[in-house]
């Protein structure tokens, strides 16, 4: 994982890039003739010529994704580098290039076995390299799949002291894997810490955790990564490896099931003529509430829209705009938080005349690696 620059004084060009799957944040702004680029939005709020404006736009699509996409940040005229692209900048000309993409592997005619242990080799090399280092390197372990995994192929590559570490919430048995994790740490004789967050160290610390933030975070789980991390840190490792991303790679959520049922029928209908779907939409309207999951289903195919949008959990474009200001909804005109997923659909299209064999969950597990992990 990298986030990089390099000037080359000879033709006086700054080249930056950001890695394959944007673990490390690049943020960039150019006004004026003077360009600046940092790690963290509150470095670039620093310089005299960068004003703190709120982008109303990203702010309209963040109601809806509780996220950015790349180049949007919550400010105006400061973006960022999106994964896998590298920028160009020489005498005021900027170039943005992609750097790496996504590249299929077909398993049609391979079986399970074959599959299992090309994945496995695959997983044991990725864990293996990112074992060295010259800091000792730990990991992050719930007790479940991902996590358990990643700290049985480290104890499979090293014979030295593996420290494992993990949270649970006083009073939240449903939210607590400790058991777990504390099975698993015995299993592979790592060195296992263990945090219990009571309710007060989470009010002590939730402006601390929102000042390490650029720009909003409405993902609960920042909350027991700080705590992880402090954990970690407090104990001499500041590398860790975790199973962060599995998920989105394996299609491992319960709720795409549901979307994995529904699109044939979704393509069905889909074929039918507009004049149908509009009406059908206007019919599931009129009988079912703002909130309604089939309400949005009905309302996307009358709009020729895709039906999973990934990390779309918080407002539907219909409740945005029956709460935000007219004034507001002047100002971002016909902005529509669809165009953010029609951007990942059109490079999947791509993808897909390649490799013709990709169906409706790689798309899935595409806009998850793509859009969901940043």
């Amino acid at each position: 994982m990298f986030a990089f620059a390099y000037w080359n004084q000879q033709n006086e060009t700054l080249f930056i890039a950001r890695d394959r799957v944007g673990k490390k944040p690049l943020y960039y702004t150019m006004h004026d003739g003077k360009f600046a680029f940092s790690s963290e939005i509150k470095a670039l709020l620093t310089l005299p010529w960068v004003k703190a404006i709120q982008d109303q736009e990203a702010l309209y699509h963040f109601l809806t994704y509780n996220q950015l996409p790349a180049p949007l940040t919550m400010f105006e005229g400061i973006h960022k580098l999106d994964a896998g692209e590298c920028m160009t900048i020489h005498k005021g000309h900027i170039k943005i290039e992609t750097h790496w993409r996504i590249e299929p592997q077909n398993f049609e005619n391979k079986s399970e076995k074959e599959i299992s242990e090309e994945l496995f080799q695959q997983l044991q090399k990725s864990v293996n390299y990112r074992m060295v280092g010259d800091v000792p390197v730990g990991a992050f372990l719930s007790g479940g799949v991902d996590s358990s995994a990643v700290v049985a192929l480290m104890r499979a590559q090293s014979n030295s002291t593996i420290k494992t570490f993990s949270v649970g919430f006083e009073g939240q048995s449903n939210y607590d894997e400790r058991v777990y994790a504390d099975k698993v740490a015995k299993m592979f004789n790592t060195e296992h810490f263990e945090k219990n967050i009571q309710p007060e160290d989470i009010s002590n610390s939730l402006s601390l955790i929102i000042e390490s933030f650029d720009e909003p975070m409405a993902d609960a789980t920042c909350i027991p990564i700080y705590f992880i991390s402090q954990l970690a840190r407090e104990n001499g490792t500041i590398v860790v490896q975790t199973g962060d991303g599995a998920d989105e790679l394996f299609s491992g959520y319960r709720a795409w099931m549901k979307y994995q049922k529904i699109y044939p029928w979704y393509h069905l209908y889909n074929k039918f003529p507009l004049t149908i779907k509009k009406g059908m939409a206007n019919i599931i309207n009129e009988t079912n509430d703002e909130a309604s999951a089939i309400r949005e289903i009905f309302s996307r195919a009358a709009h020729g829209q895709e039906l999973f949008w990934g990390g779309a959990k918080a407002f539907k474009e219909s409740t945005k705009r029956s709460f935000l200001t007219s004034t507001y909804l002047k100002d971002i005109g016909d902005a529509n938080s669809y165009s953010i997923i029609q951007k990942y659909k059109r490079d999947f299209i791509k993808l897909k005349e390649k490799y013709p064999w990709l169906t409706d969950t790689d798309w899935m597990c595409y806009l998850g690696l793509r859009f969901q992990i940043l």
